[in-house]
């Protein structure tokens, strides 16, 4: 989406994203995705899923709110400034009384970017590799002692280098797919695990690139 706010023309130096937004459905691409949730809560399972994570402040009530907040902008009039500014914003640390621009940018990061956060859970974007390879004073967002979603189970995904994990309290789903490992997928009713895996497509700049090699 923010490349779509970005490239009119589409011509965003992403390979994989410059062919969707040069596809001849591309309004119609965009104008779905936009109104796709960023969470969605499953009551009957107690059951939080998202793509990144959720800062140890926000409790599940918050999380739905805040994250309603952003999908209203963007599927608003205001989309294409919003997501321009979107990494111009700076603040790490969430709180109440953040400006909206500040605010909603760092929702849309909690929801979509995190990884690790420090005991405040001030966020850190730099560190991406499994828990134990991060700088000390950092900690996966769900092992926070004090998160307030404790009692709700997550599911997530964004994160490859941490793999596919099953624990009582959250499901991590990015089993690398996009780097040749699988594409996980988890059955809520009883838990069970299904993969598939990765093959890749084989578009006209792959083929130039690995003849080039």
């Amino acid at each position: 989406l923010r490349d779509d706010a970005r490239f009119p023309n589409g011509m965003t130096r992403n390979g994989e994203f410059r062919q969707i937004l040069q596809a001849e459905d591309r309004q119609d691409l965009m104008g779905w995705l936009t109104q796709q949730p960023l969470v969605k809560f499953d009551g009957r399972h107690n059951l939080l899923a998202l793509h990144a994570g959720v800062v140890p402040q926000w409790t599940l009530e918050d999380t739905l709110v805040y994250a309603t907040e952003v999908e209203n902008v963007l599927q608003s009039p205001k989309r294409t400034k919003f997501l321009n500014k979107l990494f111009k914003a700076r603040q790490r640390t969430w709180r109440e009384d953040l400006g909206t621009m500040s605010r909603r940018a760092l929702i849309t990061h909690i929801l979509t970017r995190m990884r690790y956060c420090n005991h405040e859970g001030k966020l850190n974007f730099s560190a991406t590799g499994p828990p134990g390879t991060q700088p000390s004073g950092l900690l996966p967002w769900f092992k926070h002692k004090h998160r307030q979603t404790r009692d709700v189970k997550i599911i997530f995904g964004h994160w490859a280098s941490l793999g596919l994990r099953v624990k009582k309290r959250y499901v991590a789903l990015d089993s690398g797919c996009v780097w040749g490992g699988k594409l996980s997928a988890w059955r809520a009713s009883d838990g069970k695990v299904f993969q598939v895996p990765y093959f890749p497509p084989k578009h006209p700049e792959q083929q130039r690139a690995r003849k080039k090699k």
